[in-house]
């Protein structure tokens, strides 16, 4: 599962309201959308986790399926 073709991106406007950025973590399945919550409880993620807050202002979270066209 390491690896797991998890992706992130990050989107930013470029019309309408430029204040923010959206930051976006695509995961091939379910299994590892769970398994990336389970590593970010270990000593590790909470670091990075941490680390993350200092520099984001995030207030909220989202959770979509999505399907190709």
């Amino acid at each position: 599962m390491k690896g797991g073709d998890i992706k992130s991106y990050i989107a930013k406007a470029i019309v309408g309201d430029l204040d923010g950025f959206i930051f976006v973590d695509s995961f091939p399945n379910m299994d590892f959308w769970v398994a990336k919550n389970a590593a970010i409880k270990t000593k590790a993620g909470k670091k990075i986790n941490d680390s993350f807050d200092k520099v984001s202002e995030c207030k909220s979270n989202s959770l979509y399926s999505v399907e190709e066209s």
